[in-house]
């Protein structure tokens, strides 16, 4: 819930509602450091957070962001974390438009789908897009290689 000029909370943000969503169909969390992208904790990848916990990370002390910890720990919820190139990206593949995704307001070029892998979730891997002379890429953040999972900022500043 969002916080009122007197502290209380008053209603759910969108992150807080995306958050208890992806919890519950089995999504789990990680906890990030505030204005960055790497989880705080030692062995992160094998460490799942639920909704409370993240949520609490979040709007706490540690104002901090949260993360998606992709692939099998979290039911097959895994990110595309898109660079750039939204709008090419969702003409040629116009079944994302329906697709939960997150972006920043600073960035709306650059956006992470939260996809549902329900055969075996893939390694995480990156995709250079070819015609990007900044080298963008598409990665997909699932299954990490050291076991556990990648991550994905979905909620905080960065």
């Amino acid at each position: 819930m969002a916080d009122s000029p007197n502290g209380r909370r008053t209603k759910e943000t969108p992150s807080e509602v995306f958050i208890k969503e992806l919890d519950t169909l089995g999504a789990r969390f990680t906890l990030i450091a505030a204005k960055n992208k790497l989880p705080i904790e030692d062995g992160w990848s094998k460490k799942p957070h639920r909704a409370d916990e993240a949520l609490r990370h979040l709007y706490g002390a540690d104002n901090g962001n949260v993360g998606l910890l992709c692939g099998t720990q979290s039911n097959g919820y895994c990110g595309l974390d898109l660079d750039a190139f939204k709008s090419i990206f969702l003409e040629t593949f116009p079944q994302f438009k329906d697709c939960k995704h997150v972006y920043r307001d600073n960035a709306p070029e650059r956006i992470k789908f939260i996809i549902h892998i329900i055969d075996k979730v893939p390694l995480g891997n990156k995709v250079s897009i070819a015609e990007s002379p900044a080298g963008h890429h598409l990665e997909i953040l699932a299954d990490a290689t050291t076991g556990g999972g990648n991550n994905c900022v979905i909620a905080g500043r960065h």
